[in-house]
């Protein structure tokens, strides 16, 4: 009877163990979608690096459409990478948290803008995520951290003021030296 009661309990925790498990994986996943764009028009080939504790765990390219989708389990942090050669690079920060009690499958989709490198641009501030999306306990999904967001789009927005400075600066300098050029030529045609 001893012994009958043994392998009982040891079938009954094995059970309830491989139960705990399935249910787990079972409780879901969030579905991200979105698009890759700089200005007006997507862009393809960009990499999606998908890192979890700083080791990339997924890694896909942009379509024709700049459009990417990606599938995370729950309970995890995950930092997503945009970039592509010339572009420079932004992450966002995935926080797939939800209440014990929530199962499901959960969908956000955002849009990310990259832009071209320009040199002397001090791109310090895209060390950091440009968002940060997270459970909503109020609205019972997934969504972007407004207070973390207000915080960083002053440092963006200062970036991008001075993006578009020395923006115009190298198209000023480009137009002096074109005109620089035709002078040179001229003078050297007149020589000849």
């Amino acid at each position: 009877m001893n012994r009958l009661r043994k392998i009982f309990c040891f079938i009954f925790f094995t059970c309830l163990y491989f139960n705990m498990l399935f249910s787990q994986s079972q409780r879901g996943y969030l579905e991200v979608k979105g698009y890759v764009k700089s200005g007006n028009s997507f862009i393809e080939a960009v990499d999606v690096d998908v890192f979890q504790k700083g080791e990339k765990v997924q890694g896909i390219l942009t379509k024709q459409s700049g459009h990417f989708n990606f599938i995370l389990d729950l309970n995890y942090d995950y930092t997503v990478q945009f970039s592509k050669n010339g572009l420079v690079t932004k992450k966002v920060d995935i926080i797939t948290n939800v209440p014990e009690v929530e199962t499901g499958i959960w969908y956000y989709k955002f849009s990310i803008d990259l832009f071209p490198m320009i040199p002397e641009l001090d791109i310090s501030v895209l060390q950091k995520p440009v968002a940060k999306i997270m459970y909503d306990n109020t609205l019972g999904e997934f969504d972007f951290d407004e207070e973390y967001t207000a915080l960083i789009k002053k440092e963006i927005d200062n970036l991008l003021k001075n993006y578009n400075k020395l923006k115009e600066k190298l198209y000023n300098q480009l137009i002096a030296d074109r005109s620089e050029e035709r002078r040179v030529g001229k003078e050297c045609r007149s020589r000849w």
